[in-house]
Parts: C-alpha cells; structure tokens; sequence
C-alpha cells in the first residue's frame, strides 16, 4: 500500500464522515422539535419515558458527531426525566421546565 493510497482513503472517509455530521446535523431541529413536544405534553409517565429515550439517543449520537455541547445539555434533559422515571411517576412541573431551559440550551449549540 503506498502513501498516497492511504491518504486518499482516509481523504474519503473524513469526506463520508463529514457529511454523515452534516445530515445529522440538518436533521437535530426537527429531533430537536420533537423532544419539545415531548416535554410540553400534559405530564405523564409515557410522555415522560418517551422524552427520556429520545434525549438518551440524541445524547449519544451528538457526542459520537463531535456535538459535544449539545451532548452535555441533552445529559442534563436525561438526567433530569431519568430522576422522574425511578420515582414511577411523572415529571413534575419543574423537572420539565427544567428540561426545557437545557433543550433551549441545547438549540442554542447549532447557531
């Protein structure tokens, strides 16, 4: 294998990786929407539960694309409902207000 072989692979790959960034990246305000939804339907333990999955799946995904920022505020969104969770009841008032101040964090990150 020559240098420039090597180089011209892995030139290809950062290529795919930057735009697999790129189309996660245009599609977080839609996912991003969608856990606003989650966290401003009347308090649940469902709403709860689904908000939790949501903001644990984007928190991984955007630190595995190098969103570390939005990672840490979908954390805090995490650690939050994750709390409501092992109390089998809803979150409260101000958990979800809570959740809501570091999801608009959060959207802060992409401008």
């Amino acid at each position: 294998m020559t240098d420039s072989g090597a180089r011209s692979r892995s030139a290809s790959l950062d290529e795919k990786l930057a735009a697999l960034r790129d189309s996660y990246r245009r599609s977080l305000p839609e996912q991003l929407a969608a856990l606003a939804t989650w966290l401003e339907t009347p308090a649940s333990s469902e709403a709860t539960d689904a908000a939790w999955r949501l903001a644990h799946r984007l928190k991984g995904t955007s630190g595995s694309y190098g969103f570390s920022e939005l990672a840490t505020q979908l954390e805090a969104i995490e650690e939050i409902l994750e709390r409501a969770q092992r109390s089998r009841s809803p979150a409260t008032d101000d958990e979800r207000s809570r959740a809501a101040a570091a999801l608009a964090r959060a959207r802060a990150t992409l401008t």
